[in-house]
């Protein structure tokens, strides 16, 4: 690589050091980013995005243990007819 290349690369890089090392500790560490979600205003995407995809999720678990829930009971039902196997002898 050329030196004037590297040059400003070098500027770069020490550049953004110097300001992660002057800002980073005035940083919340780690960050709580349901708290930053909730200082945002309603109509603003990330908030959306947020929103949205705790909703899928709350769906999906409620999804997921409605068809525990029948998977049990299906079970039971095949247990107490002695089957079990769908039949496949």
């Amino acid at each position: 690589m050329e030196a004037k290349k590297v040059v400003p690369l070098v500027l770069i890089a020490g550049g953004v050091a110097v300001l992660a090392r002057k800002f980073g500790s005035h940083m919340e560490s780690p960050m709580d980013w349901g708290q930053m979600i909730e200082r945002m205003p309603d109509d603003a995407p990330p908030k959306w995005m947020f929103n949205n995809i705790t909703a899928l999720r709350e769906e999906h678990e409620r999804i997921l243990d409605e068809l525990g829930r029948l998977g049990e009971e299906h079970g039971e039902l095949l247990g107490a007819r002695g089957g079990g196997d769908g039949g496949n002898d």
